[in-house]
């Protein structure tokens, strides 16, 4: 391959340079073809706006989203191969205007010409993209220098035995892109939202099962190593130490030493159930050639029970015993589907204690 041959996960890919579970996932329709960036309109040229670009994006490169008055706001993209950023908003794709239609309507329309563009084996789709602001950005509920002083209200035990978060947008002010290539250090680790880190301790005392369900992928890192040769982390190893990092500040700053602030950090999160895996990756490998890994949160949750059952012995816990924090809104609408009480959170903001106090209210009802 010559110096501009890139592989990316969720991206075009030649079959026969990587290994054959990983074809499905690191090749497009024209598999045989040496990958190259998309031939785009500049990402800089000016369109409409001085704000707005034309963007030649890869169907096969997964983003999260959520419709908003302005068009599609996108929460997460899960490669390089795309120049579309967290933060843009869609305001047309192919050509189909997404303007002046309620939001539930955007996003059936979405998610319509997406689907039409695969079933007619289109390789990209053109979005019009109106720039968002790139530079990282604290939580909204965050507040570094005074974590929250009055104690949140905690779940009914009578109702609920486990609370579990997403990561990315949710407990996380930032989209990961599924696999971290940086540093895991304090500028990602502050990003963790305060409602969070102070929840966490309270709940695990109280006796609460705790955990984090999320489309990171360990596996998927593998294959950037194997692959592309780039050390990267994901599942369980990007989520450990982000949390036990934003842990350890918490402690930090209440005074704490800082060997006895990441003891105790340590400790909590190993009281945690982590669980990563990316159903478009997954799908593609022999572990689920058989029975296919649906694209939601359900088998992240299952897999979270049975966990729980192997390391306490106690009853398997039931779905409408689960509270689940989430910024994507087909994972809430699975979720709640399934009986768990599942909550959407602003990707624009990430968990709050407002998105906190209003499942609490729903439980009273």
């Amino acid at each position: 391959p010559g110096p501009n041959f890139r592989v990316h996960i969720l991206g075009p890919r030649p079959a026969a340079f990587a290994p054959a579970s990983y074809r499905s996932l690191m090749g497009s329709t024209s598999s045989t073809s040496p990958i190259k960036k998309p031939s785009v309109v500049q990402k800089n040229q000016i369109m409409s706006s001085s704000s707005t670009v034309s963007i030649k994006h890869p169907l096969g490169v997964k983003i999260d989203y959520t419709p908003n008055k302005s068009g599609i706001y996108v929460s997460g993209v899960y490669s390089e191969q795309s120049d579309l950023e967290q933060k843009d908003i869609i305001t047309s794709v192919n050509g189909h205007e997404l303007g002046n239609m309620s939001m539930e309507k955007m996003y059936e329309k979405f998610a319509k010409i997406l689907k039409d563009a695969r079933e007619a084996n289109q390789e990209f789709v053109t979005f019009e993209v109106h720039k968002g602001i790139q530079e990282s950005a604290k939580p909204k509920d965050d507040d570094s220098s005074n974590f929250l002083k009055k104690a949140l209200p905690l779940p009914p035990k009578e109702k609920i035995r486990m609370v579990l978060w997403d990561m990315d947008n949710t407990l996380l002010g930032k989209h990961t892109r599924g696999v971290w290539f940086a540093e895991i250090g304090e500028e990602i680790c502050s990003l963790v939202t305060t409602t969070f880190v102070s929840l966490v301790p309270s709940l695990i005392e109280k006796g609460f099962q705790v955990g984090v369900v999320t489309f990171s992928d360990a596996e998927v890192a593998k294959v950037y190593k194997e692959v592309e040769h780039k050390e990267g982390k994901g599942g369980p190893d990007l989520v450990i130490p982000i949390v036990s990092g934003a842990l350890t500040m918490r402690y930090e700053k209440e005074g704490m030493d800082v060997k006895e602030a990441a003891k105790k950090a340590k400790n909590l999160v190993d009281q945690m159930y982590i669980v990563g895996a990316l159903p478009d990756y997954r799908n593609s490998t022999e572990a689920h050639e058989k029975v296919k890994m649906p694209m939601s949160k359900y088998w992240h949750i299952e897999q979270v029970k049975d966990m729980h059952v192997k390391r306490t012995k106690e009853a398997r816990i039931k779905n409408d015993e689960i509270l689940f924090f989430d910024d994507s809104p087909p994972n809430v609408k699975a979720a709640r589907k399934s009986g768990v009480h599942a909550f959407w959170v602003n990707p624009r903001d990430a968990f709050t204690e407002n998105d906190w106090r209003q499942a609490m209210e729903s439980l009273e009802d």
